[in-house]
């Protein structure tokens, strides 16, 4: 997920397989990323390798899933917020 406070967060879904009724505990984060200081328009996983995130700053930012989330430097160049990514 993606927020106004700039952050992405992923979250511990496994127990939603064995939620029932009203046993069903609050998702939890289980990593928080730095992304969009601007905060977060909208995000996508390319090729199951990338994390991107396009931003209010009107930049794209992007992290290598295979490589310990090693962020990329940012993509510059649009004069408004991104609020699509493929």
């Amino acid at each position: 997920t993606g927020s106004m406070d700039g952050t992405i967060k992923s979250w511990d879904l496994s127990f939603l397989l064995f939620a029932s009724g009203n046993t069903a505990e609050a998702p939890r984060p289980v990593r928080t990323l730095p992304g969009n200081p601007s905060g977060i328009a909208c995000l996508a996983i390319v090729d199951d390798r990338f994390l991107c995130s396009g931003g209010w700053d009107s930049e794209v930012r992007v992290w290598d899933l295979d490589d310990n989330m090693r962020a990329k430097p940012p993509f510059k160049g649009h004069s408004e917020f991104v609020r699509a990514v493929a």
